[in-house]
């Protein structure tokens, strides 16, 4: 049974209010933290997907004949 989860902003939302008080990090970098923190393994993928499909990395592989 899969379970429902709340949408990507709000968690990581949640998920920067509990690490912004972590003392010597930018807070680019928290926010950056926090993203992947609050993301499942199946939606960072999706986002390593489409961040090497936007920049030309990821074509797709030839059929063998």
């Amino acid at each position: 049974m899969k379970r429902e989860l709340r949408p990507l902003d709000v968690r990581v939302a949640e998920t920067y209010e509990s690490i912004k008080h972590i003392k010597g990090i930018p807070d680019e970098q928290k926010a950056i933290h926090a993203l992947g923190l609050a993301t499942t393994p199946d939606e960072r993928w999706e986002m390593l997907v489409n961040l090497n499909r936007s920049m030309g990395f990821w074509l797709p592989l030839d059929e063998k004949k």
